[in-house]
């Protein structure tokens, strides 16, 4: 990654992003809390459950993927941006977007889920013209960008159903594009691209070689396979179809997550923080979801079996793989910031307090053990008590945010930063 530094964005750029996404997380939490006694028998239909789910799907998993991308593909790809003014639209573009619609999900206001869907629309639309013109002329990182090009494809194909059933013009039944809609949102564009970063950031954190190509692009095949499969499968209402490209699904997220795991046994860094705890969660979690789905489909007696295997898509695997990427981003960035701006590069203890992540995992597990709880028995105070663990969760991981930025700036203004300014307690464990 020679000459990295000087394909560095302004700092402001990605962490608008990030920080847009922290703070979407705690809304979603929020609503969570207020509708609590609707989360249990959700099944589609506007209101405060569908904002939040939105809050963490638009606001939190596609958030963290813009800033990401814009920020790591151009080191990873040696490429650089031509100009910074498309990367900022974007931003200027999604980041309301998305708060506007999720305002007209929660009042049920159809003009401010049109306002909303279309501007975060047009922003999703420059994203995939910028990192597309970027990938084009990338070389190398085959598996990576393999999976990005499948995500944007992914990305329009939601976009569009997300778009016909807020205009009514779908030509099926409102769940069924539901179902579609939300099997290529999660498992499509956001399972992509967590796919394809992982075979670039696990190997990068853990010290350790990236995996095989070959084997990787296969994965990947056979994931499009039963993305495809399935996806076809729910708008044409064949149960069969769905079942076998959900199998499909399976077998490809089974697999990926044996690649990741046999990268870390190789890797060379073997104490790898906080953050893993969250990853590693995350990917028991991943196929987990897709055999539940399975179950759901396939007639097992127990009505609520589809919205767990939802809820352990969106909060078990996606939210816990991302924030635990996240926190292993930020300081990365920031280090890299520091050392551009002509100093030493600091330590990451430099950069990151250990506290709020610990706050964080902490207040994580929990909102989301209670969350499941209260789904599973149709308790609306485990709901609740969920919820509230997932807001105070929520504040911490943006005081982590917060404070990797403020510290990036005082670091870049003071390159060099002694050992002894940092209390031992506040060492960040990523």
């Amino acid at each position: 990654m020679a000459g990295a530094q000087g394909r560095l964005l302004p700092p402001s750029i990605p962490y608008r992003f990030f920080i847009a996404s922290s703070l979407y997380q705690i809304l979603a939490w929020g609503m969570l809390f207020f509708s609590a006694d609707q989360v249990s028998f959700f099944q589609g239909g506007t209101g405060y459950v569908l904002a939040a789910l939105h809050a963490l799907t638009l606001g939190v998993f596609v958030m963290v993927a813009m800033g990401a991308s814009f920020q790591v593909l151009p080191v990873v790809t040696n490429q650089s941006f031509p100009s910074l003014w498309p990367v900022k639209l974007a931003s200027y573009l999604y980041i309301p977007g998305v708060g506007a619609l999720v305002a007209g999900f929660a009042m049920s206001h159809d003009l401010a889920m049109a306002s909303g869907g279309a501007l975060a629309t047009a922003g999703l639309g420059v994203y995939v013209i910028i990192i597309g013109r970027l990938l084009l002329d990338a070389s190398g990182f085959k598996v990576l960008t393999s999976h990005i090009w499948f995500a944007f494809v992914a990305l329009m194909a939601l976009v569009l159903l997300g778009l016909g059933m807020i205009f009514n013009f779908m030509p099926t039944d409102q769940n069924v594009s539901a179902t579609a809609h939300a099997t290529v949102a999660i498992f499509g564009f956001m399972g992509l691209f967590a796919m394809g970063f992982a075979s670039i950031l696990v190997p990068m954190f853990a010290l350790a070689n990236p995996a095989v190509e070959g084997r990787s692009l296969f994965v990947m095949a056979v994931y499009g396979a039963g993305l495809v499969l399935a996806a076809y499968g729910a708008l044409a209402e064949q149960l069969e179809v769905f079942v076998l490209g959900a199998g499909l699904l399976l077998v490809g997220s089974v697999s990926h997550v044996q690649v990741m795991k046999a990268l870390l046994k190789k890797g060379m860094k073997k104490k790898l923080g906080i953050s893993f705890v969250l990853i590693k969660t995350s990917w028991v979690l991943f196929p987990v979801s897709i055999a539940v789905g399975i179950a759901g489909v396939s007639g097992i007696p127990y009505e609520p079996t589809l919205l767990i295997a939802g809820y352990l898509a969106v909060f078990g695997w996606l939210l816990t793989f991302i924030l635990g990427v996240q926190q292993q981003i930020m300081p990365f960035l920031a280090a890299m910031n520091v050392s551009k701006a002509g100093g030493r590069p600091p330590r990451l203890s430099q950069l990151a307090q250990g506290r709020p992540l610990k706050i964080h995992a902490v207040c994580h597990f929990a909102a989301v053990g209670l969350l499941g709880i209260g789904i599973i028995t149709q308790l609306e105070p485990a709901i609740q008590a969920g919820a509230i663990f997932g807001i105070v969760g929520a504040i911490a991981f943006l005081w982590f945010t917060l404070d990797v930025y403020k510290r990036m700036l005082i670091s870049a203004r003071k390159p060099s930063i002694p050992d002894s300014t940092m209390p031992t307690q506040e060492r960040s464990p990523t």
